[in-house]
């Protein structure tokens, strides 16, 4: 009797649609994809590619950038590839490149010193070598299109989550991506409330404290806004960057979103929790965490429907 194959699990990157740019590269323009997690070159023959290099051959800019991937893909690239605006222009690029080139070849014609230790003098090459190549490869990430950026970010926060119950992983690079966690939330946060209490004054404080938790803990929320300052403290998974801003969903019909609740069937609809600020008797509004139904239109686009009560839309 034949038995069924059991589904394979869905992964952080299945629910992201691809991103597509292109760059020169050998005189045209070569397209870069990132698809499922993974950066894939559309217009080379990777196998040989490196068959090139292993005789020598230097590296075409699609390989450059490849290689360049998978060597920065650390938390200190976070906030360069979640917030640095716009593309390098080619001409900047090719600049940095002369300038790469330059320092390249000087490294090579270097003489140093001879210490006590024979291998010292090499040390000291191959350790400028390093740092010089990570400057070239943190050039080229800053080259690519925001979109590809992001997703190389998403790829850094998939690893530091994997790592989050390692203490010392966490004492040096949790303060990243809570940085990054702020920044995106917060905004995010006051603008659902702008939206919802629409006598908040156009200069009105907001505090808002944002911490980062562990992948699998639940969010949680408290806060308030009145017509001249809001108070707010949001405690978020670090995977919420994953589950519900790179999916488009972390702001719906003016309610910023928690968490998903449930994990899909489909790519359609969403359980998730929601904010929603309920009036109080001092004329302000208090957050409120609800349930919440998200579904996705025919334009792509996301609607919210409450699954509770039904409070006053924003």
């Amino acid at each position: 009797m034949a038995h069924r194959l059991s589904a394979r699990p869905r992964r952080w990157c299945d629910d992201l649609p691809a991103v597509t740019a292109q760059i020169d590269c050998g005189g045209g323009q070569h397209r870069i994809t990132w698809r499922r997690g993974k950066l894939v070159l559309e217009d080379h023959d990777l196998l040989a590619e490196r068959s090139l290099l292993a005789l020598g051959s230097d590296a075409p800019p699609c390989v450059e950038v490849l290689h360049a991937w998978r060597r920065v893909r650390d938390a200190t690239m976070l906030r360069t590839c979640l917030f640095r605006e716009g593309t390098m222009p080619p001409a900047e690029l090719a600049v940095w490149r002369a300038f790469y080139e330059a320092e390249t070849d000087r490294l090579e014609r270097a003489i140093f010193p001879v210490g006590g230790v024979a291998q010292a003098p090499h040390a000291g090459r191959a350790a400028l070598r390093a740092r010089n190549l990570r400057m070239w490869d943190t050039t080229l990430i800053e080259a690519l299109s925001p979109g590809l950026r992001t997703a190389l970010a998403l790829s850094i926060i998939v690893g530091i989550a994997r790592h989050w119950h390692d203490d010392e992983y966490r004492f040096r690079h949790g303060h990243r991506v809570e940085s990054a966690l702020a920044t995106i939330a917060n905004r995010l946060l006051e603008e659902s409330a702008r939206r919802w209490r629409c006598n908040v004054r156009p200069h009105a404080i907001f505090t808002i404290d944002t911490q980062a938790l562990a992948p699998w803990e639940r969010p949680r929320c408290a806060g308030s806004v009145g017509t001249g300052r809001a108070v707010a403290s949001l405690s978020l998974p670090v995977s919420w960057l994953l589950d519900v801003w790179a999916r488009g969903v972390a702001l719906v019909d003016g309610c910023f979103v928690l968490g998903v609740a449930r994990r899909p069937r489909d790519d359609t609809t969403l359980h998730v929790v929601a904010v929603r600020w309920a009036r109080d008797a001092r004329h302000g509004s208090q957050m409120v965490a609800a349930p919440a139904l998200l579904r996705r239109g025919a334009d792509g686009g996301w609607s919210l429907r409450w699954t509770a009560d039904e409070p006053r839309s924003p």
